[in-house]
């Protein structure tokens, strides 16, 4: 039986086969790429995406125009409406007048008319506060906005964001009813879209279809039955994807694979959420056509990779894998005898990588332009759920309640003067933005780790907006990132106990381009450490390929062994 190694990957995945030539295969898995985007795209069964044409917005400008003419002679009746209902729902309470009746004696109501008397003085004192401050305030801010009259072209942008979301509701009133799942629940649907292709046909067309990207940060947290199977369906459509490249590019049949794993998914606090993620994986990869599947941790089968090098120093060697969803850490020997062997000590792992990162600098970068900070005319706060909402996007319950927030949004629209940010907020509802939102961030972070400041242009909502970051801000925003993956790090240690004596150490994975990950770790270790970096995104899967070569050549199952050069084989 041949096994296949596949990496599947947060960010990305990679398949490899060491043949029995000894030469190391990697698949070609997105036209002339080893990388595959860990992404599928569903097209829609139906419906579609509604655009105006030129006529509809001019049609609404001319309405629009003509009100703003009319408004001149109603600046005053404006005014005074919205100061009284700034009165009523802002200023201090009255205290109501006590009645005889609601007490048992005479003495009770007039101490009762006491309090009133005192209560009233309070009142008055407040209101005079009130008025004189925060309400006369309020009055001059909306004199001078109601005073300025719109120009034509301030107009004309206006009706055309009107009728771009007036259309973009149309959207997404006919194509609610669908979602990723549903769709891939429904017999003969379009077929998927995987990798690259997917991401790109998402930009071209965000409201054909779906986009679920990296599946695998979901697959430890707490999920409906209904739901897990809908995973298993969509990452066994991958992993077959996958066989079906491996297969044809080295005309062979896989009946086994051997995949990567990090040492903790994310998951409940309990623990489960690794159980149920191995479930998950194994039920897709037999589904997509496996017989066999076998696991490894992705930072030993690293260290696989590199296990002559380990071996050439009798000094202990730390290796860290800086994912896309997982840190990893593996404290390692050298094996003994055989010097392709290894000796695991010590390995953590937490669920930290760089889609944090992303999803963190998202926050902080866009959330201002989406709404966060807009005063409701009720004198509160948007509430900040909603953003925090659309940005998770390996949430699925952050995500669906975000799908459900229309009526929300709606209403801090119709309650704010700050259409314009806002708006975003609802466009993104409309238009299913939120990866598109991540992706910016991911490529500011991508920037940053060469240039000292980057800037993107959210170009894709009516109103765009310019975002710039500086290197030093980014740095900022990102600590309880930096100091979590310092955390995984000192755990290993710790495990280790290793104490104060320099390390060999070997970073590997797409977070450890990053110089200031990388600079966070030179601070955290021993000094005197040395510090290389292995191919950022090959290692784990050349590691794998070697665990394969093992498998396969063992003849049967029975004859299988449970460790390679020292690595666990898990079932």
């Amino acid at each position: 039986m041949e096994y296949l190694a596949v990496d599947f990957g947060t960010a990305n995945s990679l398949s490899a086969e060491l043949g029995l030539d000894k030469v190391l295969r990697f698949v070609h898995l997105e036209n002339d790429s080893e990388l595959l985007p860990t992404a599928i795209f569903v097209p829609r069964i139906d419906g579609g995406k509604f655009e105006p044409s030129e006529g509809d917005i001019q049609a609404r400008f001319k309405q629009n125009w003509f009100r703003e003419e009319s408004r001149r002679g109603q600046i005053d009746q404006e005014i005074e409406s919205r100061f009284k209902g700034f009165l009523l729902n802002n200023g201090p309470s009255k205290p109501d007048t006590p009645k005889r009746g609601d007490y048992l004696s005479e003495r009770s109501f007039e101490n009762a008319l006491a309090q009133h008397s005192a209560a009233l003085l309070q009142y008055e004192k407040a209101r005079r506060f009130f008025i004189d401050g925060e309400a006369a305030a309020y009055l001059s801010k909306i004199r001078v906005e109601l005073s300025r009259f719109a120009t034509k072209e301030e107009v004309l942008k206006r009706s055309e964001i009107e009728v771009r979301r007036e259309f973009a509701e149309r959207s997404y009133e006919v194509n609610f009813h669908q979602t990723f799942f549903s769709v891939l629940k429904e017999p003969g649907h379009p077929p998927p879209i995987f990798g690259l292709a997917a991401l790109e046909q998402y930009e071209m067309s965000n409201l054909g279809g779906f986009l679920l990207r990296s599946p695998k940060a979901f697959l430890g947290s707490s999920l409906h039955p209904d739901v897990i199977e809908l995973f298993v369906v969509a990452i066994s459509k991958i992993l077959s994807h996958i066989k079906q490249k491996a297969e044809r590019q080295l005309d062979k049949e896989f009946a086994g694979v051997v995949i990567g794993r990090p040492v903790t998914f994310l998951g409940d606090s309990d623990g489960s959420g690794n159980d149920s993620a191995i479930r998950i994986v194994r039920a897709a990869a037999v589904r997509a056509g496996f017989g066999e599947v076998r696991f490894v941790y992705e930072p030993h089968a690293a260290g696989l990779a590199i296990a002559n090098t380990i071996s050439q120093s009798e000094d202990a060697a730390l290796l860290i894998d800086l994912g896309g969803g997982t840190t990893d850490c593996s404290y390692l020997k050298p094996g003994g005898g055989d010097r392709r062997s290894l000796s695991i000590i010590a390995s953590t792992g937490r669920r930290i990588g760089g889609a944090d990162f992303d999803e963190t600098l998202a926050w902080h970068l866009f959330s201002e332009h989406l709404g966060r900070g807009s005063m409701l005319r009720d004198g509160k706060l948007m509430p900040s759920s909603v953003i925090n909402d659309l940005l998770a996007t390996r949430d699925v319950n952050k995500q669906v309640r975000f799908r459900k927030s229309y009526d929300d949004i709606l209403r801090f629209l119709s309650s704010s003067d700050e259409q314009i940010r806002i708006n975003r907020l609802f466009e993104t509802l409309l238009s299913q933005y939120q990866h598109r939102l991540i992706s910016a961030a991911e490529g500011i972070k991508r920037a940053l780790s060469n240039d000292k400041s980057a800037t993107v242009e959210l170009d894709f909502y009516s109103d765009p907006v310019s975002i710039h970051c500086e290197q030093r801000l980014y740095l900022e925003y990102v600590a309880r990132e930096l100091m979590a993956i310092k955390g995984v790090i000192n755990e290993c240690l710790q495990k280790a106990q290793h104490g104060s004596r320099p390390l060999n150490v070997f970073l590997t994975g797409g977070m450890s381009i990053s110089p200031s990950v990388l600079s966070v770790i030179q601070l955290s270790l021993p000094g005197g450490s040395k510090f290389s970096r292995i191919d950022p995104f090959r290692s784990v899967g050349a590691g794998l390929a070697v665990v394969a070569r093992a498998l396969s050549d063992a003849g049967a199952i029975s004859q299988e062994p449970d460790s390679v050069r020292g690595v666990p084989v898990m079932n």
